[in-house]
């Protein structure tokens, strides 16, 4: 699965705390590692908890399919201090398409999660921060 974003707009106000944005860059690492090897990237779910990481493999066929199902994962995990979701995105731009990883991740209690997108390649790194959707769902 592959999403494709416009890189359009580039938000100033990008502070997730230290430990979310370590989650997202470490994520963000595993994703680039795995294209520049040539591997498939499977949407992956990454989950911090008092455990350790949880890693859970998401198969869908789109991206409201992907966010619907960590939403759900993520129900499923009342303890967890942050999450990142990893996916493959095409980005387009005024210099043309490129291929690259997606991160998007929250901690609960958060208005809206952040969001990474990395170039694979040769110049391999962060490109691009910005706002996603908090997939933690309030408690009743």
């Amino acid at each position: 699965m592959r999403v494709a974003y416009t890189l359009d707009s580039f938000p100033e106000d990008y502070h997730p705390s230290d430990q979310l944005n370590s989650l997202l860059l470490k994520a963000l690492n595993i994703g680039l590692d795995r294209l520049a090897t040539g591997g498939a990237l499977l949407p992956m779910l990454i989950v911090d908890t008092p455990r350790g990481y949880e890693l859970i493999v998401i198969e869908v066929d789109d991206e409201m399919g992907l966010l619907a199902e960590a939403a759900d994962r993520l129900a499923g995990t009342p303890d967890a201090y942050a999450y990142a979701l990893l996916f493959e995105g095409e980005f387009h731009s005024e210099a043309g398409g490129l291929s690259g990883v997606v991160v998007e991740g929250a901690e609960p209690g958060m208005s809206h999660g952040y969001r990474l997108l990395g170039i694979a390649g040769e110049s391999a790194g962060a490109v691009y921060h910005g706002h996603a959707a908090q997939l933690f769902r309030e408690s009743a």
